[in-house]
């Protein structure tokens, strides 16, 4: 149970920060949208394998002993 409830924590908290990442290069007047085209993709596929990891830790099931 709290390995569930430390998984959508975690998730939330991250999902937060990789937008908040997301957000200020693309609303900087410095940095031009081709230059902050890695940012994205790297943002992408972040939050892929975040959503990954994320189902699998949900679905775990303790083995009974």
């Amino acid at each position: 149970m709290i390995g569930k409830f430390s998984a959508f924590v975690g998730f939330a908290l991250f999902v937060t920060y990789l937008i908040s990442i997301t957000h200020s290069v693309l609303k900087s007047p410095i940095i031009t949208f081709t230059a902050s085209i890695p940012v994205i993709c790297v943002v992408v596929v972040a939050v892929g394998m975040l959503i990954f990891d994320f189902k699998r830790m949900l679905f775990i099931v303790r083995k009974k002993k």
